[in-house]
């Protein structure tokens, strides 16, 4: 109190009208204001949680249903070419089997010609006549032997894989990204509650 430098004001004195004056309403006014500020970014803070939950997993949702089209299409195309290699092979199986067919009684025939000729070799004047006989199904046998020959083989296939679905693959973000989209965000909503 005796400081005279200081301008001093003693508090029992000036406390007295403190709650009914200007400066007191308004502190209070400024601390209502701001909680009703903090309930309502609470309120916002809530909101923007309830609504990153249901956006995960709507986002989810839709990927996984995109995931379920993409292994369905992969699915179909499998069967596809599953089904057209099946079709290629039954084809050449088939052009194959009737050459072994063909291979095998050319084979029993062959081997009945020789058993023929090895049974009648002490007999020139049969030998003769069974050469005479043989010489056109031999031409014949000759004949049929190339062209087996030349019907001997396989067509050759491969995968060719589509070249969009491989550079998908070779791609950094795959079939799909996780991008955010223009706008407010919560940190700006924050930012503008504190400075308010």
């Amino acid at each position: 109190m005796k400081h005279q430098s200081c301008k001093i004001e003693y508090i029992p004195d000036v406390s007295k009208d403190v709650s009914s004056s200007e400066e007191y309403k308004k502190l209070v006014e400024r601390i209502q204001d701001i909680e009703r500020l903090v309930a309502q970014c609470q309120a916002d803070i809530h909101r923007c949680k309830d609504a990153v939950d249901t956006l995960s997993k709507d986002e989810i949702g839709i990927f996984r249903s995109f995931k379920a089209e993409i292994i369905a299409l992969l699915d179909k195309r499998e069967a596809q070419i599953l089904t057209e290699i099946q079709r290629r092979r039954d084809e050449d199986d088939t052009i194959l089997q009737n050459l072994i067919t063909q291979s095998e009684s050319m084979k029993t025939t062959t081997e009945e010609m020789k058993r023929k000729l090895s049974e009648i070799e002490s007999n020139p004047e049969r030998l003769f006549i069974w050469t005479k006989r043989f010489q056109d199904q031999v031409a014949r046998l000759q004949s049929a032997v190339e062209e087996i020959q030349k019907k001997t083989g396989y067509r050759e296939y491969e995968i060719q894989k589509d070249a969009i679905v491989e550079a998908v693959l070779n791609s950094a973000t795959g079939v799909a990204a996780v991008e955010d989209i223009p706008g407010i965000e919560l940190y700006n909503i924050l930012i503008f509650i504190i400075f308010y």
